[in-house]
């Protein structure tokens, strides 16, 4: 929990994505409403990547708490899963609420916009920007028709030189 909190410059390591993400997940599960279901689906023998541990488990955090609210609230269930993909490590956070409407969609990862009555609206402008600074992205699924919202971290596999210092 301190390093949630705490100032300090971004260091990146070589990391396995699965425990951060486990991690991150408990984390979040501590202040969640009974009930809720997290589905986990680990891609076992994911290579490592290089990043900051704590800027990588504040995203997911962030998009885990995010499904629980938009989650339906008689049944919450949210999925989470790692992956590969060509060049990428991904993980992806889907929900079984209702989805993003179209007209949030041109919004949704600007500064201080929130479709929440409670939000700040920073939540999904700092994850992508983590994402982004670590040479990936945060990419959304809006989902809609009987399906929620499906939102993608995708962080890059090191360059052989990348892993060299590391």
């Amino acid at each position: 929990m301190r390093h949630f909190v705490e100032k300090r410059d971004p260091v990146r390591h070589l990391l396995d994505l699965n425990p951060l993400v486990t991690e991150a997940i408990d984390l979040t599960l501590l202040a969640s409403r009974p009930g809720t279901k997290i589905t986990r689906t680990f891609a076992q023998g994911l290579p490592p990547v290089a990043v900051d541990a704590v800027q990588i488990q504040q995203v997911v955090v962030n998009l885990v708490r995010n499904a629980i609210d938009a989650a339906n609230a008689d049944f919450p269930d949210v999925r989470v899963a790692t992956g590969l993909a060509d060049d990428s490590v991904l993980m992806t956070v889907e929900d079984n609420g209702p989805g993003i409407p179209a007209e949030s969609m041109p919004d949704l990862f600007k500064a201080f916009s929130s479709s929440k009555g409670s939000g700040l609206g920073l939540g999904l402008a700092i994850s992508r920007t983590i994402a982004q600074t670590h040479g990936g992205d945060l990419k959304v699924d809006p989902g809609g028709n009987g399906r929620g919202a499906c939102f993608t971290l995708q962080l890059p596999l090191p360059s052989p030189a990348s892993s060299d210092r590391q």
